[in-house]
């Protein structure tokens, strides 16, 4: 029925309880009329506001509703249902294409459901095709081939032209590949190195080119060397210095003299450290002793330059410096570093005399353990018991033992390297030990070490460490 039907029936309804009521046919029946009148009007109001509700609502209803109706256009709630069937599939390559079909599909629901099935395989395919590319890429790499004469004979040209008109950085990097050429194909190269280092005035690029020589071997370029000693640049001078003792150039021996003897002795310095440590290293070298034994002997001299001096007597086997240099490492008053490397050059000289006191010497250190400065301490234990198994003192065996339980794990450290180049099987209980207990890392590697040497599968060459090669090992360069 529609709405006008009935408002036009409640009109007449309305107008006849009206005329009834003027009609004052009873009480009873005027109530009857207007209760029945009240219940119309409420029933009347309350239709249409429903509908309009219904109305206000319909948008929502709509969508619960479209999942049956198929005259209706297919709302966006249909896909996340159908999507989440595929939660497996990665979110970012599936939206995309979801919601372009969706777009597409206007009349059934079915045809929304086929048109994301028919995209989860395009999905998982994408991301199978990426995943597949570098490993094609890798695979491709074709390996290094050595280059041919001809080749070798171009890139040597153009590194000739870098050399000469190239800019510093460019000249550089042409050194650096000079390096990775064999002699046979770089001879004219070298040759004009040579002449570039002769009337070169870039002083980094002298500095990079004497590095070069260096490590190509060209010692045939001595002279060109030695005269660099007297370069007024300071940094090009030591790399001379360098170059030649690397080069192993007996001839820098009578020029290094010379210059060490402008040097100031009472001064800390490293360009005199680097001379005297060439010295220590050229053949010849042995020629400076008596210059310096004078040095040594001046007190008034800086410690770290007697202490260098020290260290040269050892490597050349200065055996005339033997009392100077129990008397500077006996000596309480004497600063460690001094102690230390005049203890580690009477090692190397295998000083008879001085066995006996480097023996009371440890035995004091036991006693004021906890006494000394702890790093003064470890620095005196390491060179003592250095010195002792370079003298090949078998005595020491014991005394390595108990440093080897030693609470400083430096000095654990040494005592076990000692025993790797004592190779006495009898310290293999120990080693495996501590290769398995030590609580330093370090220790434990230097044990496993020691246990080959002793076993044979590893000949070490250095007998106790060099103080002048690195400061990482040396205790008296921790400060």
């Amino acid at each position: 029925m529609k709405n006008s039907d009935k408002i036009s029936k409640t009109n007449i309804l309305f107008k006849r309880s009206i005329g009834a009521l003027w009609n004052w046919k009873g009480l009873t029946a005027n109530l009857i009329l207007l209760l029945l009148v009240s219940v119309s009007f409420s029933w009347l109001s309350a239709k249409p506001s429903k509908k309009k509700s219904v109305k206000k609502e319909s948008g929502k209803e709509v969508q619960s509703t479209n999942k049956t109706t198929s005259n209706q256009t297919v709302s966006e709630p249909i896909v996340p249902k159908q999507t989440s069937k595929e939660e497996a599939v990665p979110k970012k390559e599936e939206i995309a294409p979801v919601k372009t079909e969706v777009k597409t599909s206007t009349t059934d629901t079915n045809d929304s459901k086929k048109s994301t099935s028919d995209i989860k395989p395009t999905a998982t395919e994408t991301p199978a095709t990426t995943v597949t590319t570098p490993v094609q890429a890798t695979s491709t790499v074709p390996a290094k081939k050595e280059l041919t004469k001809e080749q070798l004979d171009k890139k040597r040209d153009v590194l000739s032209k870098v050399l000469k008109y190239g800019t510093s950085q460019e000249r550089k990097q042409a050194l650096f590949e000079l390096l990775k050429f064999s002699k046979e194909h770089s001879k004219e190269l070298h040759i004009q190195l040579a002449e570039m280092l002769k009337v070169e005035k870039d002083l980094g690029m002298k500095v990079v080119m004497l590095r070069t020589v260096s490590e190509l071997g060209l010692s045939e370029n001595k002279a060109t060397i030695i005269s660099l000693f007297e370069d007024p640049n300071e940094d090009v001078s030591k790399q001379a210095v360098s170059t030649a003792k690397k080069l192993k150039l007996t001839e820098a021996v009578s020029p290094l003299i010379e210059k060490l003897k402008k040097e100031d002795f009472a001064k800390n310095s490293n360009a005199t450290t680097l001379y005297i440590n060439a010295l220590s290293d050229l053949p010849g070298g042995k020629d400076a002793s008596g210059f310096l034994e004078t040095k040594f002997k001046e007190k008034f001299n800086h410690p770290d330059m007697r202490a260098q001096i020290a260290l040269y007597f050892g490597a050349v086997g200065n055996t005339n410096a033997d009392s100077m240099l129990q008397e500077a490492a006996f000596d309480e008053s004497q600063p460690i570093t001094l102690r230390c490397y005049a203890i580690n050059s009477l090692g190397k000289l295998k000083s008879v005399s001085a066995k006996p006191k480097l023996f009371e010497l440890l035995d004091s250190l036991k006693k004021t353990a906890g006494k000394l400065d702890a790093k003064k301490a470890q620095s005196l234990k390491i060179y003592t018991i250095g010195a002792l198994v370079v003298m090949g003192d078998k005595e020491i065996f014991q005394e390595l033992n108990e440093f080897a339980r030693d609470d400083d794990a430096m000095v654990r450290l040494r005592a076990i390297e000692h025993m790797g180049n004592m190779k006495d099987p009898a310290a293999l209980e120990l080693l495996e030990y501590k290769k398995d207990r030590d609580p330093s890392p370090k220790v434990q590697k230097a044990a496993k070490k020691a246990i080959d040497q002793i076993q044979g599968k590893e000949i070490k060459e250095e007998l106790e460490p060099d103080p002048k090669e690195t400061q990482e090992k040396d205790p008296l360069n921790e400060k």
